[in-house]
């Protein structure tokens, strides 16, 4: 759960810079990771000011 309403858009990238995912934060502010292999990941998350990036670790 995205706990900051204020951002707009998300990427996730894997370790390599490949973008796996991305879109518009969406309103429940929950994303979908089942698509994504076990892992460790990338979350940006942006809107027209400013970035905010932390690791996931997909199990």
């Amino acid at each position: 759960t995205i706990n900051n309403s204020k951002y707009e858009n998300f990427k996730i990238v894997d370790l390599n810079g490949k973008i796996q995912k991305k879109g518009k934060v969406p309103q429940s502010q929950q994303l979908d990771l089942t698509s994504l292999n076990s892992g460790m990941y990338l979350l940006i998350l942006n809107n027209a000011s400013e970035n905010y990036q932390i690791k996931i670790l997909k199990k």
